[in-house]
């Protein structure tokens, strides 16, 4: 197969599938197959940070060109491997370069008494875009919390919580008998807040709990009152302009506050409309970690999604949707029936 050729194929799967990574998005998806093949789906969507029923439906494509197969996951068939080689790419020995933060074995009891309290935790509620992540990931968050100064001294304020990141706060404060301030989360679901203040108490911990819709406003009596605020919310666009900006309403007016976000990989026309909302609140990105968070659900984005760490700035505002109808991934759906 000549380079002309295989510039095509790459082409035509990009336009059949109407992927807005383009022919990038599917020399990468073929590249890591070359690479470590047999891959299964969701390792594949991870890697290349493309929803998974956009690499399926990529996938798909490939196989009625008999560029793929499946044998105990996604492979090359020889023409595959001769389109990669026609345009470069050869397979090699060269293991994959992993940045992925693991559980120390220090943390290793905060995960583990973690574990024992998420067991009860009420079901998702999907109309919400909850999604749990595992104990290792609220394990990992409560240390990177503290790594990044968002705990001693400091008040917190999560919006949202069904992952339940405040409660393994709490547990790495009782493990090491941290000096943490306040602890405030604001949720729609009042299963979460009960959850969430009893499971505290048994800690020995106090937790604020406020039941609120973020559409609705944040509380007055909440602006200008914290030092940190953690979010991850709904997966939509709006979802993350309406938490952002109620998040950066209830800090304190100081420029260098720790702010985190969790938010799943877009294509790159959303990525950009991501960031920017983050950029018109005037946050300025200190660190993305790929995959940082790993959860039980979110299937669409392959159970993963990146941390994103800011910090206020001078210029910090909050800036919140023109509307706010569509923040969930479920009444975007509905509002295009």
């Amino acid at each position: 197969m000549d380079e002309k050729i295989a510039k095509q194929v790459l082409e035509d799967v990009s336009g059949a599938v109407g992927l807005e990574e383009g022919t990038e998005g599917i020399r990468k998806i073929l590249r890591f197959v070359c690479r470590f093949e047999p891959v299964p789906l969701h390792d594949l969507s991870r890697a290349v940070m493309i929803p998974v029923p956009v690499v399926s439906a990529v996938r798909r494509e490939l196989e009625k060109r008999n560029i793929c197969s499946r044998k105990s996951g996604i492979v090359l068939t020889q023409k595959g491997k001769m389109l990669l080689q026609a345009i470069g790419i050869y397979s090699s020995k060269l293991p994959e370069l992993r940045l992925e933060y693991s559980v120390p074995e220090w943390l290793g009891p905060v995960a583990k008494r973690f574990r024992s309290i998420q067991e009860l935790r009420p079901a998702p509620d999907f109309t919400l875009d909850q999604s749990h992540v595992d104990s290792e990931t609220s394990a990992l968050r409560s240390a990177y919390l503290y790594e990044h100064d968002a705990l001693d001294g400091r008040d917190l304020i999560f919006l949202g919580d069904d992952d339940l990141t405040s409660l393994a706060v709490c547990l790495l404060s009782s493990e090491y008998d941290l000096n943490i301030g306040t602890i405030t989360v604001v949720d729609v679901d009042t299963r979460i807040l009960r959850f969430i203040l009893k499971s505290a108490r048994s800690i020995g911990v106090e937790v604020n709990t406020i039941e609120c819709d973020l559409r609705q406003g944040l509380p007055r009596n909440l602006e200008g009152r914290y030092d940190v605020f953690f979010t991850d919310p709904p997966y939509t666009i709006n979802g993350l302009r309406l938490f952002a900006s109620c998040g950066v309403q209830a800090l304190r007016p100081i420029s260098g506050r720790p702010v985190f976000l969790s938010f799943g990989s877009k294509s790159p026309n959303e990525t950009i409309e991501a960031y920017k909302v983050i950029s018109d609140n005037g946050l300025a990105v200190q660190e993305v970690i790929p995959a940082f968070n790993r959860y039980v659900g979110n299937q669409i984005h392959a159970g993963a999604s990146n941390m994103i760490r800011c910090s206020t700035t001078d210029t910090s505002k909050s800036v919140p949707p023109s509307e706010m109808e569509f923040i969930y991934t479920a009444s975007q759906k509905k509002g295009t029936d």
